[in-house]
């Protein structure tokens, strides 16, 4: 169980730097560019696996029909839209929008897969809720008050529900007989059709990437860490301890990238990270019975 929750934190650590770096390269690398120069470099780097899956795995029409829609939900369209979504939006409305998923993956079990939770998880993510809501306020419920939808909003809360979708297929629809570094190689070769004809049609009409240093840093990070490393661990684990608990980490997106913007982006930390942090570690305690002073024993 403890290997599950390292996976899940390395992934939200990860997974916050891909929302810095899309954010600070917003204006010099286009939404498109970036997504598709992310996952062509994961494909090639993960083709070893895919032949393997292809000459050792044998898949039927039905298992690949499943990878197929996992793949365009969670690779073509979740990335893409959360980095169109950041040319327009303010990074407090972004981060709150995506630390809605748990909700879409709690809703989106219960619709198609009939799954209940009980009253001690839903406490738990509500108190997650509350410091992220906390967080990203700064403490002022007139900043909630104010916040205003704009086009980067909606683009942003149509990912969050395909990564909600994702999520809740995830254990259901994934071949067991693939390896994680598998599963992933197929979501990527797949995923990758639809970006790669996205961007020839370039409706945004971004210009062609501009190959300096730190456009390549970028797009490296954002491909080997924030997608084969952090997909991996992220796939793992909901393997471990099952979609609706994995999906309450990502209320720990906003601690991280509130961190991160101090350093790399220059913002100062203020005392309402530090609570929205308490109540976001709060409630993930809570829905999963775990305990910082005593051995959990929730394995089985």
């Amino acid at each position: 169980m403890q290997r599950a929750y390292f996976y899940l934190i390395l992934t939200n650590l990860l997974w916050s730097g891909n929302f810095i770096v899309g954010r600070a390269t917003h204006a010099s690398i286009g939404p498109l560019t970036l997504s598709t120069g992310r996952w062509s470099l994961v494909a090639l780097l993960l083709t070893p696996w895919l032949f393997k899956v292809i000459s050792e795995r044998k898949l039927n029409g039905h298992e690949w029909f499943r990878l197929s829609v996992m793949a365009i939900i969670a690779v073509g369209i979740y990335n893409t839209f959360i980095y169109i979504g950041l040319q327009y939006t303010a990074a407090p409305n972004g981060v709150l929008y995506n630390s809605t998923i748990p909700f879409y993956i709690i809703l989106l079990n219960w619709l198609i897969f009939s799954q209940k939770l009980g009253i001690r998880e839903f406490f738990g993510i509500l108190l997650s809720a509350l410091g992220v809501i906390f967080l990203v306020s700064k403490g002022q419920t007139s900043t909630l008050l104010n916040l205003e939808f704009s086009q980067g909003d909606i683009w942003i809360i149509i990912a969050t529900f395909c990564w909600g979708l994702y999520t809740a297929f995830l254990p259901h629809w994934r071949p067991q007989q693939l390896s994680g570094l598998e599963f992933l190689s197929v979501l990527a070769m797949i995923g990758i059709i639809p970006l790669i004809f996205a961007r020839l049609i370039n409706p945004f009409s971004e210009p062609a990437f501009d190959w300096t240093s730190l456009n390549i840093i970028a797009v490296i990070y954002v491909a080997v860490a924030a997608s084969i490393l952090a997909w991996f661990c992220f796939n793992e684990g909901v393997k471990l301890i099952g979609p609706e608990k994995a999906g309450q980490s990502i209320h720990l997106m906003p601690v991280f990238v509130s961190i991160m913007a101090y350093f790399f982006l220059g913002e100062k930390l203020y005392g309402y990270h530090l609570i929205g942090a308490g109540l976001i570690l709060a409630g993930l305690l809570v829905a999963n019975k775990l305990s910082l002073f005593k051995p959990n024993d929730t394995t089985k």
